[in-house]
């Protein structure tokens, strides 16, 4: 279709072989390799038309200086023929049957070497969350507390042999006390290990991660940070 007007030879689809064409394209039923196939085929039956199509049109002008060639030689009678023959509309250029399974073959052939390697991704998911922060208001829109999160990640990669790793992790999960004046825990809820520390720089406060092997092989991973809890009575009366 792509080819038809470079191509003289080819006739352009009618709107009905359009409209059966999009609906092959649109079938889910055909996978996408088989169609991609398909169109591997058409561009290299268009390429072997192309070559027969060329090597047809110089030997037409070939045809037609002997022609030319032949006007000066033998008068008008010549003449007339050769007008014939150049008129003549050019051939339809077709491929034989052993051209076309030979078209196939090959294309089979690039199928089956463009195939996913084990190592292929099939799947590459992420996401990322920078921060979150949420309020909690009482009555007269008061503010009661805040909850805040750090830079929140996910990822999912699988593999073609149906290995795959899931990794989940959250860096940082604060509450904030807007009730209490003065009071000596702001942190409603902290995490108590240091940020230096290196289980939380690989882990943050929370991280889950499952990997499968190609074999079955299964590794769960869950980490969580120790947190302090404190809530004053205040807090606590107006949340109520």
């Amino acid at each position: 279709f792509a080819h038809t007007n470079d191509c003289p030879w080819l006739t352009p689809l009618s709107d009905e072989e359009k409209s059966q064409l999009e609906s092959i394209e649109q079938d889910r039923m055909i996978s996408l390799e088989g169609i991609m196939a398909w169109r591997n085929i058409a561009d290299a039956q268009v390429d072997r038309e192309q070559k027969k199509h060329d090597e047809a049109q110089k030997k037409k002008a070939e045809h037609k200086g002997g022609i030319m060639s032949a006007l000066f030689s033998s008068g008008r009678k010549a003449t007339t023929e050769g007008d014939d023959i150049v008129k003549q509309d050019d051939p339809p250029i077709t491929l034989s049957v052993e051209e076309m399974q030979e078209l196939e073959a090959i294309s089979l052939q690039q199928t089956e070497d463009a195939e996913l390697s084990n190592d292929s991704k099939l799947c590459d998911l992420s996401f990322v969350l920078g921060s979150f922060k949420c309020g909690l208001e009482g009555h007269g829109s008061k503010q009661i507390a805040t909850f805040e999160m750090g830079t929140s990640t996910a990822s999912f990669k699988a593999n073609a042999d149906g290995s795959f790793v899931f990794d989940s992790k959250l860096e940082s999960m604060d509450v904030y006390d807007k009730v209490t004046l003065k009071t000596l825990f702001p942190n409603v809820m902290q995490n108590i290990v240091s940020a230096d520390d290196t289980k939380t720089k690989d882990n943050g406060v929370f991280r889950f991660s499952l990997d499968k092997s190609r074999t079955g092989d299964q590794n769960v991973t869950l980490y969580m940070a120790a947190f302090e809890i404190v809530a004053s009575q205040m807090l606590v009366m107006e949340v109520k």
